[in-house]
């Protein structure tokens, strides 16, 4: 007698379930099985691997080891929604590994019903999400320290997200654009501006598509009307993908610093329209005051002629008639006719250094303070005098009139150092800034400071003409000189402590400092 009984069905739920079990095995996610008192009755390898326990360690033991002791109840609420049939998913927590580490997981509970479909347990599928919480926790804490940061910046900040809604604002740009006391979150920068221009709305797409735009100065009109000038700066903000999530925008409302900028400008201007007009004037001035000079210098030489050649003749013709006062009376007029002609010279030279062109060459400064030196041998003669010449490097500029310069000078220091027994007459120069300053010092007489702004005009002389001849119109001519140069000239002295007189001109292949080189003592 044979038996046959269709076997299908089982084979098929035998096939099913060990296939169900491979995928149990070879899941990475953590998959445990429970009784609906909590008990666990099945531990993957996933499980182990993601709490550390194997399966002979947890298996009768409760499910409430594996969490913290803050989530107690956690597993009574689940247990009670399984009994009632309901599915948790998705539920994130925490749970404690065998390590004690805390672990963020994603939980899936479903009920694990029999053939009569009464929940008689629970299968719960667990997911490592601790990294993904930590890098939410950081981009969170991130978005949180930016927030705080523009909300309580300096200057006007807003941050907003790619619809141009407000994610946050300074306090100072509620200040700036009069929304005090309004929260702007979620609201839309157009909606809270009313009408923005078409402008200033393709900036803001531009930020979006990840462009950096800045202005430094940039013209607004407000919804009030009211135009204010700022200096902005867009850029984009990435979220954690990476893409643009959305603009912020700095302003800074530079309206007051840009109308006393325009001001200032104006008056600069105003003030430089007034200089260039009193530059003009003064230019013209000075063209016919060395006109009038030249004329009168050159018309006074035939009177001057006149009255040399009439005391000459009354000398000649009838000086030993005279008697000796007449003759003293003549002598002076002589020597005043002589001082005027010297005078109107000197006046001449000014008039001609203020006309001239100046034309420079590269000219050897050595060469002329030696040819200086040699033409005052008359006034050196007789006189005890300690020389000290600095080797001086080549300048740029014309040799005629800068040996003019040195004359006066050396020949000032000649002749102030008069009444010194050892005359002490030192020339150095050194290379400052790009310039030559040239010096030129003695221990003669000296003179205030305190009429240090008389040296170099015109008939300004400090000291009596009893005691020191002279014109007054020397050192006019000379700052006249370096001037034309593109140099200065200034003194500096103390009385009966003697005087350094200074000047510069351009430099050309010149040491940093020149070095002195003493001349032997002449007398």
């Amino acid at each position: 007698m044979a038996i046959r009984a269709d076997i299908t069905d089982r084979k098929r739920a035998e096939e099913a379930r060990a296939y169900l079990a491979d995928v149990v095995e070879s899941s990475d996610d953590a998959i445990v099985a429970k009784t609906l008192e909590g008990t666990i009755t099945a531990w993957n390898p996933g499980a182990e691997r993601l709490y550390g326990y194997s399966a002979e360690e947890v298996l009768g033991r409760p499910m409430r080891m594996l969490l913290p002791p803050e989530r107690a109840d956690e597993e009574t609420d689940i247990l009670a929604r399984l009994r009632r049939g309901e599915s948790v998913k998705h539920y994130e927590t925490v749970r404690v590994t065998k390590g004690c580490r805390r672990i963020d997981v994603s939980v899936t509970i479903s009920p694990i019903r029999d053939r009569e479909g009464i929940v008689i347990g629970a299968s719960n599928v667990g997911r490592d999400i601790t990294d993904r919480k930590h890098a939410e926790r950081a981009l969170r804490d991130s978005e949180e320290r930016m927030r705080l940061f523009i909300e309580h910046a300096p200057a006007a900040l807003a941050m907003f997200d790619r619809e141009m809604c407000y994610l946050c604002a300074s306090h100072r740009w509620l200040t700036d654009y009069g929304m005090e006391g309004r929260d702007l979150r979620g609201k839309s920068h157009y909606e809270m501006f009313g009408e923005v221009p078409e402008y200033w709305k393709q900036l803001h797409r531009r930020g979006l598509n990840g462009e950096v735009l800045t202005a430094d100065c940039d013209r607004f009109e407000r919804a009030d009307g009211l135009v204010r000038w700022l200096k902005w700066e867009i850029r984009p903000w990435h979220d954690a993908k990476g893409e643009v999530g959305g603009i912020v925008i700095f302003a800074e409302d530079i309206t007051e610093r840009k109308n006393s900028e325009d001001a200032l400008r104006e008056s600069e201007q105003r003030l430089e329209a007034r200089v260039a007009q009193r530059t003009a004037e003064m230019e013209a001035a000075n063209r016919e005051l060395e006109a009038f000079t030249y004329s009168v210098s050159h018309d006074l030489r035939a009177p001057l002629r006149h009255v040399a050649g009439f005391s000459r003749i009354l000398t000649e013709d009838f000086g030993p008639q005279l008697p000796a006062e007449a003759r003293d009376h003549i002598r002076r007029i002589e020597d005043g006719v002589r001082r005027m002609g010297v005078l109107v010279d000197e006046l001449l030279n000014l008039a001609r250094v203020g006309r001239d062109a100046v034309k420079t060459e590269r000219t050897n400064l050595n060469a002329i303070v030696q040819e200086v030196v040699s033409e005052l041998q008359p006034e050196i003669t007789g006189r005890v005098l300690n020389w000290k010449i600095a080797s001086m490097p080549p300048a740029v500029c014309n040799p005629a009139l800068i040996k003019q310069v040195f004359w006066n000078f050396i020949a000032n220091a000649l002749k102030f150092t008069r009444p010194r027994t050892h005359a002490d007459i030192e020339i150095s120069c050194e290379c400052e800034n790009g310039n030559l300053v040239i010096a030129v010092r003695d221990n003669g007489v000296g003179f205030n400071m305190k009429y240090v702004d008389k040296l170099f005009g015109v008939f300004q002389r400090l000291h009596r003409g009893e005691d020191f001849e002279g014109t007054g119109v020397g050192l006019a001519t000379v700052q006249r000189i370096v001037h034309k140069h593109g140099g200065r000239v200034w003194a500096e002295g103390e009385l009966d402590q003697g005087a350094t007189f200074y000047f510069t001109l351009p430099a050309i292949d010149a040491p940093s400092t020149a070095v002195p080189s003493e001349a032997a003592p002449m007398s």
